[in-house]
């Protein structure tokens, strides 16, 4: 993953010098506006990152805690069907 991150470092480096370079400025301008419109993009749906990422913890702190207060037979089924004996056993 860090390597990814070093290769597009480096591809951004490189973007920003050859934008600097008065005859490649036409093949690299376009490339860094598009970049930067979609960081502009992620970073303007940012509140509603931070929003699926607070009703995502909540909702697994809720099921961790029926998982730890309800009883087993209710949040495993099976293991209801096995305790009356309808589920047949393959072998």
């Amino acid at each position: 993953m860090s390597s990814l991150l070093v290769w597009g470092l480096a591809i951004l480096l490189v973007l920003f010098i050859l934008d600097r370079v008065p005859g490649v400025r036409l093949l690299a301008k376009p490339i860094i506006e598009s970049i930067a419109k979609t960081l502009a993009l992620f970073v303007g749906s940012f509140g509603l990152w931070i929003l699926f990422l607070v009703k995502s913890t909540i909702r697994s702190h809720v099921v961790f805690l029926q998982h730890l207060t309800q009883h087993r037979e209710k949040i495993a089924p099976e293991e209801r069907i096995k305790a009356d004996g309808t589920l047949k056993n393959p072998h």
